[in-house]
């Protein structure tokens, strides 16, 4: 019989560490959320934002690829964080593999943020 996904969000978060670490992931989207707005009337024209890239133009970017690229970074850790705790009961390990993952995406997410604005402004 399947549990509604109310229970297993229970279930979920019924562990201190997984509590924390949702915390921890909201809270860093809602800042990052709140540093691009704030620094989106001071962004250049182009961005350091492809740093896998070699050295000079094909490294530069956008500031509406930025908002791309964080959409795409809340909808992996959404999809990441919804099998994590879909799977908390059956797959504990997996569960937990899954949602640190989603959160070490965010924290290195958040660092680039950093390094970005701290270069450019």
């Amino acid at each position: 019989m399947k549990k509604s996904l109310l229970t297993q969000y229970h279930v979920f978060i019924s562990q201190k560490s997984n509590r924390v670490l949702l915390r921890l992931t909201l809270g860093l989207w809602i800042l990052l959320a709140t540093g691009i707005a704030f620094m989106w009337g001071r962004l250049p024209p182009q961005l350091p934002l492809y740093y896998s890239r070699p050295w000079g133009a094909e490294q530069i970017g956008t500031p509406p690829q930025l908002v791309i690229v964080y959409t795409i970074l809340v909808c992996l850790c959404l999809f990441n964080t919804l099998c994590a705790i879909m799977s908390a009961r059956l797959y504990p390990l997996f569960s937990r593999i899954l949602f640190i993952g989603a959160v070490g995406i965010t924290v290195l997410f958040t660092i680039t943020i950093i390094k970005i604005s701290f270069l450019i402004l």
